[in-house]
């Protein structure tokens, strides 16, 4: 017969072990209720907070693109604005105009003024120069009482050239007919003056040539050397001399006019029915 003392640890290590092994399959329901809530929850919660982090995520893109729009078509306003203020030039298709280009527009056809004046009739005689007039009095001896001793004759035997810087010949046929001696005379002057005229350009041209062809020859050159050189060739030589010579043909014919005019006006008053 078994010792009842010696059930005992056997029913006490069976309830022991009862014991505890209930509340470890209550604490893993309740692990497991926990985590199936938290999962349940969090599931429920999840669709929530996506939508909410796209409404954000949009609406600051919105934000973003909105305030980049502005400030783009800002930029090109202000770059359309100042091409046009500085090349005039015709707005871009995307130029968006304001209240201000308007305003620039008007100003501009505002201060627009079409130049308005009229001109004053040139004097028949223009004003001598006071340096010329002084030249003038020299050479045509004005204010002079010998101003009717300026002669041509002699110069203009230099300057008289056949064929043609003389008078020209009249046809045998109508000779009679040229009874007018002034004429003549004028002719032959002026065609003596154009020869004197085309000589003077003919050495001014021959004394520049040898002025260039001195100046390239020598080296060194100091100032006192041309300006020597060209008194020379401009002052001492035959340029000067024919350009005197020409003034003495226009004095000298002159001066004959003058006295022929003087006489005429004195013989009328003398005999005014003459």
């Amino acid at each position: 017969m078994e010792n009842p003392e010696n059930t005992e640890p056997d029913i006490l290590e069976l309830h022991c072990s009862n014991t505890n092994e209930v509340p470890s399959r209550k604490r893993k329901q309740s692990s497991s209720s926990s985590s199936s809530s938290s999962s349940s929850s969090s599931d429920s919660s999840s669709p929530k907070r996506s939508r909410r982090h796209r409404k954000k995520t949009k609406s600051r893109k919105d934000r973003r693109i909105k305030r980049l729009t502005e400030e783009v078509s800002d930029l090109r306003n202000k770059i359309t604005s100042s091409n046009y203020d500085d090349n005039f030039s015709e707005p871009s298709e995307h130029y968006c105009p304001t209240t201000s280009d308007h305003n620039g527009e008007q100003e501009l056809e505002t201060e627009f003024s079409l130049p308005i004046g009229t001109t004053v009739k040139d004097p028949d005689v223009l004003k001598t120069p006071s340096k010329f007039l002084n030249i003038l009095k020299q050479v045509q001896r004005i204010d002079d009482a010998n101003w009717r001793d300026v002669r041509y004759s002699e110069v203009e035997k230099r300057y008289r050239h056949s064929p043609g810087f003389t008078e020209l010949e009249v046809n045998d046929e109508v000779k009679r007919y040229d009874t007018s001696r002034t004429l003549g005379n004028i002719e032959k002057a002026f065609a003596a003056l154009s020869f004197a005229l085309i000589k003077q350009k003919d050495q001014l041209e021959i004394d520049l040539r040898s002025f260039l062809a001195w100046f390239k020859e020598t080296s060194d050159i100091r100032y006192d050397e041309v300006k020597e050189k060209i008194h020379d060739i401009f002052v001492n030589g035959d340029y000067s001399k024919i350009s005197n010579d020409a003034l003495q043909l226009v004095c000298g014919h002159r001066a004959e006019l003058i006295q022929q005019r003087r006489e005429s006006i004195l013989s009328f008053i003398k005999d005014p029915l003459r």
